[in-house]
């Protein structure tokens, strides 16, 4: 039996358990069976959601072939009408070099090097020397207008190369090229001289009815250069010429006219023709017209006209109204007289190569300078 003090005991140990069990959810915050505030609440509410990465831009198309080509052609054409020539050969030698299906490169190159060559550029000799490279390189690639800018600027300073170049050209067709390369047989400037190979040379770019050919090509039998003369044959090759506009062969023919020599004399017909040689920038016909003036053939005699066209003929660089101008200086033909003045006009006629002033300058014992 038990005893009841210790059954006292065991009660109350067993309510204060039970007590504990009911209380302990007040002390930590939860109560069996339900979900704790914070995670609750963390349950409850979305996370910031984060940014959407940007969609990644569509790369261009890359340019076709034609329009990088289009663009190259474009960039170099301005560098051309700017007068930008360094770069627009270069542009130009670069799209014939990476598009050589395309021929707009080797058009516009050459259209280029025309403009080079024409009186409006007038390319000057310093400017050549920077173009130099360029222009070899394009004459390299068979372009006859680069052959014929370095004939022409290396005519003084390197003969021999300007022939080269010149003949190069004269095989790619270029008329203008045989009258040249005829000229330098001529004038033994590049090549021993030889008249029989100049009228040859002559005679090749007159075939192909260039003017200056013609007019070099009557010239020859005009004075009996390297093929006999002959007025008639001259006559002929002349009035060619002249059809052609070719403001030599007018200066040429009007003197056949003038002199009459194996054709007949015919003073209206020079003075015209000089003039209309004139007109045309030949200054070596203002001397002719002052002849004509000196002796009155055709046109009263004006010894003061015919100073004044042969001062302004001077003036413009003609060596041959330079020697004539120092014989009326000298005699006082028209101008009062003048020595030391005369002088000076013989000896800058010489200077340019007149034979004529050559001749009086050795016989006077007077320097020829160098000309400028």
């Amino acid at each position: 039996r038990p005893v009841p003090w210790l059954l006292a005991i065991g009660a109350v140990v067993f309510l204060l358990f039970l007590l504990g069990v009911l209380l302990l959810p007040l002390f930590t915050g939860s109560v069996p069976g339900a979900a704790k505030p914070a995670q609750a609440e963390s349950a409850k509410v979305d996370p910031t959601p984060s940014p959407e990465p940007e969609p990644e831009p569509t790369a261009a198309p890359a340019p076709t072939r034609e329009e990088t080509l289009a663009a190259a052609v474009r960039q170099a054409g301005a560098y051309e009408r700017e007068g930008n020539w360094l770069d627009g050969l270069a542009a130009y030698l670069a799209i014939v070099r990476e598009y050589p299906e395309s021929e707009a490169g080797r058009v516009g190159l050459e259209a280029l090097l025309q403009k080079l060559r024409s009186p409006e550029v007038r390319l000057s000799q310093a400017d050549f020397n920077v173009l130099r490279p360029s222009i070899r390189t394009a004459a390299n690639l068979g372009s006859v207008p680069a052959m014929l800018l370095l004939g022409e600027h290396l005519r003084e300073s390197e003969p021999k190369a300007s022939f080269d170049w010149y003949c190069a050209a004269a095989a790619q067709g270029s008329a203008g090229a045989f009258t040249q390369v005829g000229l330098m047989y001529s004038n033994g400037a590049g090549v021993p001289a030889d008249l029989e190979k100049a009228v040859w040379w002559f005679r090749e770019a007159a075939a192909r009815k260039d003017p200056a050919g013609l007019a070099c090509l009557g010239e020859c039998y005009l004075n009996g250069k390297g093929v006999p003369r002959d007025p008639r044959e001259a006559e002929r090759i002349l009035l060619e010429a002249v059809a052609l506009n070719d403001p030599r062969a007018m200066n040429l023919l009007g003197t056949l006219y003038h002199q009459g020599r194996g054709v007949q004399q015919n003073f209206a017909e020079a003075l015209r023709l000089f003039n209309e040689a004139v007109k045309r920038g030949h200054l070596d016909a203002l001397g002719n017209l002052g002849v004509l003036y000196i002796n009155g053939d055709g046109v009263p005699r004006d010894l003061q006209k015919a100073v004044d066209l042969f001062a302004q003929g001077s003036r413009r660089g003609s060596a041959y109204c330079m020697y004539l101008y120092a014989r009326c200086l000298e005699s006082g033909t028209g101008v009062a007289a003048n020595e030391a003045e005369s002088r000076s006009w013989y000896q800058k006629s010489a200077a340019l190569g007149h034979p004529g002033a050559v001749a009086w300058c050795r016989a006077h014992d007077l320097a020829i300078p160098e000309a400028e």
